[in-house]
């Protein structure tokens, strides 16, 4: 099982692909939000393309959260980037792995969840990364980060 380290920690808003970093830095320098907060919970796991499981936790689609998805998904299609079809489902990875090592922490989890708390997150800013993939599983690196009331 591969556990996210915390520096890797991240809600993805849109996945690029390949893009130039520029090219979007630009685009996205004027989309404005306010500050919000992101409230976390549940946990989940869904399948990879790769074989293995994905754990983790959800979070809840506010309409800030949801107003700042659409505003960047609008700049992004303006130059060209193509975007997920299917419908948004904020969550972040905590681990990775085959699942016959994953269902048993599942199980043990499920049982306890309902006492799992997890802080409130207040969003002051999102931030553009660019990713490489390793062996260990993808490094972000930050290439921009864009402040709420810019």
């Amino acid at each position: 099982m591969r556990v996210t380290s915390p520096d890797q920690l991240h809600l993805t808003l849109h996945f690029l692909g390949l893009a130039s970093a520029d090219e979007v830095v630009k685009s996205l320098c004027d989309v404005e939000f306010d500050p919000f907060d992101l409230e976390l919970h549940g946990l989940g796991h869904f399948d990879a393309r790769d074989g293995n499981m994905i754990l983790w936790v959800g979070v809840d689609v506010s309409p800030p959260l949801l107003r700042l998805h659409q505003s960047i998904g609008d700049r992004l299609s303006s130059i060209g980037i193509p975007l997920d079809k299917r419908p948004y489902s904020p969550h972040i990875t905590l681990a990775r792995g085959p699942s016959s090592i994953l269902q048993p922490y599942l199980e043990s989890i499920a049982v306890r969840e309902h006492s799992l708390t997890i802080p409130t997150h207040r969003v002051t800013e999102y931030t553009l990364y660019s990713s490489e993939l390793h062996s260990t599983g993808p490094i972000y690196s930050v290439e921009h980060c864009f402040a709420a009331g810019s």
